[in-house]
């Protein structure tokens, strides 16, 4: 049985969020989430049709059916590897609802020699069990309720955390003016139980659906208190979008 899965967009830009800013990665973006965040900016459902980038930065794209196949997607990636490339990042949506494609696809890509670089909202611990021999970086979301707008799924990240294995990982956590320090303080308590290596990056909301942005006082607040808890903690806003690119 030929494996599918849901595409909305393959491009080549920069990161635009976290630790690896500025860094030219490939980028997968799957479709379908089994969340809504409310800060959410990125359309989750998938169309009947894909596109793929065809010169850098043009926005000049190919269009395909959707749902793609393994191949089809080894074959618009094989050259995202060093030295042009970081690493190729998988993204969404929520990249590990499709973890019997990922597995068949990244066994593929790793040949290649090319890094892989996965964003996720760190709900699904079983797939991230399943993949973490074939993911070099992990970028893990929490969820805060303040902003999303659902209850802190602090099980599903705990065992997450758990999961992702011998990977790099960093946490982001969007933060708004309606995050509170009770919220800040249970994001410290689920890290430090990991022996507080993990980065935290606080990521100030992009404003979008009337989710409002903390004021820069307060950010400096909720990094402090975060400090005394963690040894590594970085406010990083959103880049992509101040430079218009993908």
């Amino acid at each position: 049985m030929t494996i599918t899965a849901p595409v909305t967009e393959v491009f080549t830009s920069v990161q635009g969020e976290g630790p690896y800013l500025g860094c030219r990665h490939m980028f997968v973006r799957f479709a379908g989430c089994n969340l809504q965040c409310a800060y959410c900016d990125t359309p989750a459902p998938a169309g009947r049709r894909c596109r793929v980038e065809n010169t850098p930065g043009r926005r000049v794209f190919t269009w395909y059916p959707n749902p793609v196949t393994v191949q089809m997607l080894l074959d618009w990636t094989s050259r995202a590897v060093a030295p042009h490339f970081h690493a190729l990042a998988l993204t969404g949506g929520e990249p590990l609802l499709h973890a019997d494609f990922l597995e068949s696809f990244l066994v593929g890509f790793r040949e290649y020699g090319g890094r892989c670089y996965l964003e996720t909202n760190g709900t699904l611990p079983e797939a991230m069990k399943r993949l973490a021999r074939l993911v070099d970086i992990v970028a893990m979301d929490v969820k805060l309720p303040s902003m999303t707008g659902f209850p802190f799924p602090e099980a599903e990240h705990r065992r997450f955390l758990e999961a992702i294995g011998p990977a790099h990982a960093f946490v982001k956590v969007v933060v708004g003016s309606e995050t509170t320090d009770a919220e800040l303080d249970a994001v410290c308590a689920l890290l430090s139980a990991g022996a507080g290596r993990t980065m935290l990056v606080l990521q100030p909301v992009t404003p979008v659906s009337g989710v409002r942005p903390a004021p820069p006082e307060r950010l400096l607040e909720m990094q402090e208190r975060c400090l005394a808890r963690l040894p590594d903690v970085r406010v990083i806003p959103q880049v992509h979008r101040t430079l218009g690119v993908l």
